[in-house]
């Protein structure tokens, strides 16, 4: 295990911060079964508070093999770092703390798990949602999860599947302090098509990750993260457009059944998905299809009486499987954003070096046929939308030297420049990081919704951990 390393930053100097589902002076599990996150603000004099981040691509095979990530991070974390499992922010010079935002970029030009993901690092939670989606035969999924703090966190698992609940009671798992545990869902929740995880804590709490990928016989049909996320009554996805095909999970949390409807969020303003106003029954778990909802990326509102759970998968065609007519895939994953106003973020040159870092490396799983690692062109812009109902405000939001105004239901697309800039609005926003590669074994696409938790950066130490 290599020394921490202590590196001075100077951040962005806020007042107050948001602060998501997961406070940081939490210490026991909620009483209520089901909650919607709290939206109110509150002041961040916690002195120190550590994140946790995904690791790199996990063979689902043998999960103690992993390769490494890539990070950015508006403290100037970047290719040239080895991406941490923990981001501690301490604050600096009696100031009150606040948290810097951090993506970590995994990927695979080629092999068994072909893919690429921009995740967030997260602040631990006491109750979160995944959804996993199939445990069939060729889906393999491996959930982490991660305690960056220096007490043991016990934690149980709950299975929903299409029709309610999957079982009585929870599985108990120990995830012992600054540790992390991977562990394969499917052992537990075998052959189900919509698998929805609620993953429960003590203590600190823990952040939750799951790893996606597939296999159809000896061809790869792509590997993604999934991180989790709250139940909320309104959410916005961002990225949805131009794949081959993508649905959205959404389950049902509480004791009443949901009714919801989803809006497109596109550049001409508001418009209804046809057949998307759905009702789920309580506890359960449904698969809207999305495919065709557009040809470019647009933002998507979902809006319900009930707190909803809600993740899109995409599936997009690559390159032939060789001496064969099939086609290898790869997927992506899209989940709620949060509401921003300004963020730092980076250029194409730093996405580019941090891409080919991944994609360029030897596989971590061979396919049976070589398919060597490639890189190729990398393409990268911000989606950003303003959520609001038709009627709302317009938003005045700039990144660098752009600069336009956002109307209620509408989205736009800036591509990013070279250098990084910083986005700015006047109201807030959802926005997410796209890039695009294209590589020998196919295009390749992520998504990042912006922030961590709600939180901003500002003056602060960070220690690297192992």
């Amino acid at each position: 295990m290599r020394p921490a390393r202590i590196i001075p930053l100077g951040l962005v100097l806020l007042g107050t911060v948001f602060l998501g589902a997961a406070a940081l002076t939490d210490a026991v599990l909620p009483a209520e079964p089901v909650r919607e996150a709290p939206a109110a603000l509150v002041e961040a004099n916690a002195r120190s508070v550590a994140l946790a981040c995904p690791t790199g691509t996990i063979d689902p095979f043998d999960t103690t093999r992993r390769a490494l990530a890539g990070i950015w991070s508006s403290t100037g974390l970047d290719a040239g770092h080895n991406a941490p499992e923990t981001l501690t922010a301490q604050a600096g010079g009696g100031e009150a703390l606040t948290i810097p935002s951090a993506m970590i970029l995994a990927g695979q030009g080629g092999g068994d798990l072909l893919g690429l993901t921009t995740t967030g690092c997260a602040v631990p939670s006491l109750d979160q949602w995944l959804a996993i989606g199939p445990t069939t035969v060729g889906s393999d999924a491996v959930l982490l999860l991660s305690n960056p703090t220096p007490t043991p966190s016990q934690v149980t698992i709950e299975g929903y599947g299409a029709l309610g609940p999957l079982g009585e009671a929870g599985q108990a798992v120990t995830v012992p302090a600054n540790s992390s545990v991977a562990l394969l869902p499917a052992g537990w929740f075998a052959d189900e098509e919509r698998l929805v995880l609620r993953v429960r804590a003590d203590g600190a709490g823990v952040a939750a990750f799951a790893q996606v990928s597939k296999m159809d016989g000896e061809i790869p049909k792509g590997t993604t993260w999934i991180p989790s996320t709250t139940p909320l009554k309104s959410t916005t996805i961002l990225g949805v457009g131009g794949e081959d095909s993508s649905s959205l999970l959404v389950a049902v949390p509480g004791e009443e059944p949901a009714a919801l409807s989803i809006t497109l969020l596109t550049p001409s303003g508001p418009r209804a998905l046809e057949g998307g106003d759905v009702r789920i029954d309580a506890k359960g778990v449904l698969s809207i299809p999305l495919t065709g909802a557009s040809t470019d990326a647009i933002g998507i509102r979902i809006d319900s009486d009930q707190a909803i759970v809600a993740t899109a998968i995409q599936t997009r065609i690559a390159a032939a499987w060789p001496g064969s007519q099939e086609r290898r895939e790869v997927i992506s994953s899209l989940v709620p954003a949060s509401a921003v106003m300004t963020a730092d973020l980076p250029g194409l040159a730093s996405l580019r070096s941090l891409v080919d870092e991944q994609l360029l490396a030897e596989p971590l799983r061979a396919t049976s046929i070589a398919t060597p690692s490639g890189s190729g062109s990398v393409d990268a812009s911000l989606l950003i939308a303003n959520p609001a109902p038709e009627g709302g405000a317009p938003v005045a939001v700039s990144l660098g030297s752009e600069r336009l105004d956002l109307a209620a239901g509408a989205s736009a697309l800036i591509r990013l420049g070279e250098e990084g800039a910083r986005l700015r609005a006047d109201g807030p926003v959802r926005a997410a990081l796209l890039i695009s590669v294209e590589t020998p074994s196919g295009a390749l696409h992520s998504a990042w919704p912006i922030g961590t938790a709600g939180l901003v950066a500002r003056e602060a130490e960070v220690r690297l951990g192992p």
